[in-house]
């Protein structure tokens, strides 16, 4: 078990609802995290030791760092923008919109292992590349588990990237992807 210092619950495709269940142990709160999703009722734990999730979903993590780094602690960690805006600065600006999916395609399979967490995704959002964010993160990583670091918000069914009226906005409503959230 972790310490929450505030309460985390994870929201799935299909459903809403909550699913959390706090533990006291020693004066601290613990909480059990699960996903829920179309096929499957994991344990945050389990996803994190790389059972069973399906190859295709992703799980956007709307939650601090160090609480990623508690449960994800295995896992390969790739920082994206950097790996991406190294290949991009290579390329005249005239073709870096054009390139940039299969740059952030050929980053992420190139990653030796099948535990990936994503960080640093900002690059993605600028508006002169005008990319659907969340598609290309499950189509690059269709041979992967990733879970992204998202920067952003989660409330009622809709993962958001920076604030509306912002130049790179983002408005994604997660029941139209194959991906779950974590989220505060």
């Amino acid at each position: 078990m972790v310490f929450w210092e505030e309460p985390v619950c994870v929201r799935g495709r299909c459903k809403e609802e909550n699913f959390k269940t706090k533990r006291k142990y020693n004066n601290k709160l613990y909480l059990d995290v699960q996903v829920f999703s179309v096929n499957e009722n994991l344990m945050l734990k389990e996803i994190a030791a790389g059972y069973a999730t399906n190859g295709h979903k992703i799980i956007i993590a709307c939650i601090d760092r160090n609480t990623l780094k508690t449960f994800f602690a295995d896992w390969e960690w790739l920082n994206l923008g950097l790996r991406v805006s190294e290949q991009l600065c290579s390329l005249p600006k005239e073709l870096r919109k054009e390139s940039i999916a299969d740059i952030v395609s050929k980053v992420v399979n190139d990653t030796a292992a099948d535990n990936v967490i994503i960080e640093n995704i900002d690059l993605l959002f600028a508006p002169e590349y005008s990319l659907d964010v969340l598609k290309l993160l499950t189509l690059a990583g269709k041979n992967k588990r990733l879970v992204v670091l998202w920067e952003g918000s989660f409330k009622d069914g809709v993962v958001t990237y920076a604030e509306p009226g912002c130049e790179d906005y983002h408005r994604y409503e997660i029941k139209n992807y194959d991906a779950c959230c974590i989220a505060k």
